[in-house]
């Protein structure tokens, strides 16, 4: 991938038609057996929701950031990059913004189910999902979220909820 997007970069440089923005993404992971599932099953677990961003920025040092962003943070970054105005229902925010900013900002997601809609956020290393049942998974000491920290951690769900019903009435 790197060697391709490589020579992708280098192809629209030799076109010198000015300063061009290469965004490389997915919408979705895959899994192979990591919790029981396979392909792109309708989970929310690490394996699905993380995707790769890779951004080529003319104006920018290449860097690797450790910053929580979303896929909805992509349309305002093109956006302020070409110097035209955001609409106000654009729900993301400017990459750029994001990665200087102090704050780490939630990423949320989602999936309707079979039996039902299992939503999820995603700040500092903390991950809560909610739908069948509530799973909360530190991702600093458990990257392979194999250990289900919602028992007891009232506080922290009560105020991982909010946050999804917040976005849920700005969508």
């Amino acid at each position: 991938v790197d060697d391709a997007l490589g020579a992708l970069i280098k192809s629209v440089e030799r076109m010198n038609i000015g300063p061009v923005i290469v965004i490389f993404t997915s919408d979705h992971g895959e899994e192979f057996m990591d919790h029981g599932g396979m392909g792109h099953t309708q989970r929310l677990f690490e394996e699905l929701v993380k995707v790769p961003l890779i951004v080529n920025f003319p104006r920018a040092k290449s860097k690797r950031v450790s910053k929580i962003v979303s896929l909805l943070d992509i349309p305002p970054f093109i956006l302020n990059s070409c110097k035209m105005d955001i609409p106000e229902s654009f729900m993301g925010m400017d990459l750029l913004e994001k990665m200087t900013s102090e704050n780490d900002h939630p990423a949320f997601f989602e999936t309707q189910r079979k039996d039902g809609l299992y939503s999820g956020v995603r700040i500092d290393n903390c991950k809560y999902i909610c739908g069948h049942k509530e799973l909360l998974f530190d991702l600093e000491s458990d990257p392979k979220e194999s250990v289900n920290l919602a028992v007891g951690r009232g506080r922290r769900i009560t105020e991982c909820n909010a946050l999804i019903q917040q976005h849920r009435k700005s969508i």
